[in-house]
C-alpha cells in the first residue's frame, strides 16, 4: 500500500498579517504501492501538534497524477496570512488530508511542522467623516449638494477598493495614513439620505 510523507517543508519565518508568504513542501511515498489523487492542507498552529484551534490557509492543495513508491514530487504555494493574527505560529503541512488513501499502520506520519514563523499584525486604516456640509434651505424636486470630508486617522492606508453611496460621488481612489479626501454628492431633495461612503 502507498504511504505519503511530508518529508521537507520550507516557510519564512517572519511575516506581516495580511500578506501573501510562500510555502514549499515535498510529499515522498515510502510504501510499496504507488499514489494516485490526493489532497494537502496546510495550517497555522501555536505548536507542532494538528487539532481543531489550528487556522487553515486558502484552499486545498489537489495532486492529480500518480507518485510511485520511493518517489517525491514538491509542491509550493502562496497562502495569506490572517489580518488578525500575530505572534509566534508554526505552519503544519498535512498530506492526505482527506483520507483518499489506506496507509494503516502508517496514518500518524502524514504531518510536519515547520519552525518558528513570527507574525506581526499590519497597521490599518481608521476612516473618518471629519467634515460634512449640506445646505441651509433646500427646495422641493431640486438638487441638494452635499459635501463631506473622509480623513484617515490610522497609521496604514485603505486597499483602495471603491468606495459607494446612495447617490453620485467624486472622490480620491485612495488615502494614505494621516491624509484627508473629499467628497460630493448632489441627490434630489425627495430622496433618500446618502448613505456614509464606505471604503475598505
Amino acid at each position: 500500500m502507498p504511504d505519503l510523507q511530508v518529508s521537507a517543508l520550507a516557510a519564512p519565518t517572519q511575516a506581516v498579517s495580511g500578506e501573501r508568504v510562500p510555502v514549499s513542501w515535498t510529499i515522498t511515498n515510502t510504501g510499496t504501492a504507488a499514489a494516485t489523487n490526493w489532497t494537502d492542507r496546510v495550517y497555522l498552529s501555536r505548536d507542532e501538534v494538528l487539532d481543531a484551534n489550528d487556522v487553515k490557509l486558502g484552499s486545498d492543495v489537489l495532486f492529480t497524477g500518480t507518485l510511485q513508491p520511493g518517489a517525491s514530487i514538491e509542491q509550493q504555494v502562496e497562502f495569506t496570512i490572517p489580518q488578525t493574527l500575530s505572534g509566534a505560529w508554526r505552519v503544519i503541512v498535512a498530506t492526505d488530508a482527506a483520507n483518499q488513501h489506506y496507509e494503516y499502520p502508517n496514518e500518524t506520519n502524514n504531518i510536519l511542522a515547520s519552525g518558528a514563523l513570527d507574525i506581526t499584525l499590519r497597521d490599518f486604516p481608521n476612516l473618518r467623516v471629519t467634515a460634512l456640509t449640506t445646505p441651509l434651505d433646500t427646495a422641493s424636486s431640486q438638487p441638494v449638494e452635499v459635501v463631506w470630508t473622509v480623513t484617515n486617522t490610522g497609521q496604514g492606508p485603505t486597499s483602495c477598493r471603491s468606495g459607494r453611496t446612495t447617490s453620485i460621488c467624486r472622490r480620491t481612489p485612495c488615502w494614505t495614513p494621516r491624509t484627508s479626501a473629499s467628497a460630493s454628492s448632489t441627490t434630489p431633495a425627495t430622496s433618500r439620505p446618502a448613505r456614509a461612503m464606505s471604503a475598505a
